[in-house]
């Protein structure tokens, strides 16, 4: 049990933060998880926009790549 100001805090074995779930099992897997899905969304996102703007630019592509794809895989990783 812990108290502040002589107050008992409640419990809870998950806490969302800034979109990051903090779970009392002390492991990363459930977000590991939830970033490769949300990735792999983004990546095909990008190859069906590119497609439809029939954009063939590898260069122009990797770009793209890194400035969607990968921060919504990274989002979180410096915890």
């Amino acid at each position: 049990m812990f108290f502040f100001e002589d107050k008992i805090l409640e419990e809870v074995y998950e806490y969302k933060y800034l979109g990051i779930n903090f779970n009392n099992k002390r492991n990363w897997e459930d977000y590991r998880k939830k970033r490769t899905l949300r990735g792999s969304r983004a990546l095909y996102a990008l190859q069906n926009k590119c497609k439809e703007a029939e954009l063939w630019d590898w260069k122009m592509m990797k770009v793209f790549f890194g400035l969607l794809v990968c921060r919504v895989i990274l989002y979180g990783c410096e915890l």
